[in-house]
């Protein structure tokens, strides 16, 4: 919707495949959009999603934080590393890209 409104995308997720198909799809119906394989749960990752943006598009006007996992399990049975994984990208990468954000916007 973003895109038939004349918004230029930029995505980011770690499925390369997945991002790709949807770029496709978005510029076969005339939308502007490129992709950024990038783990939100890494600071680095989040910095690459925005210089891509800025490299392309000469910059942002909106960020959107819309990454998130989810764990199904015991507590017990939940290993750590899976619980470390979900706190990286449900809180870091929202911190990240605020942080990116509003380094942007000032």
């Amino acid at each position: 919707m973003a895109a038939h409104k004349g918004a230029k995308l930029v995505l980011a997720a770690r499925n390369q495949d997945a991002l790709s198909q949807l770029v496709d799809e978005i510029r076969k119906l005339g939308g502007q959009a490129i992709y950024v394989v990038a783990d939100v749960g890494r600071e680095e990752d989040v910095n690459r999603i925005a210089d891509a943006a800025i490299a392309e598009f000469g910059g942002f006007d909106t960020w959107v934080n819309n990454a998130g996992v989810s764990i199904f399990g015991r507590c017990e049975e939940v290993s750590i590393p899976d619980m470390k994984r979900m706190f990286d990208t449900n809180f870091w990468g929202v911190v990240y890209g605020s942080r990116v954000a509003v380094k942007h916007f000032r």
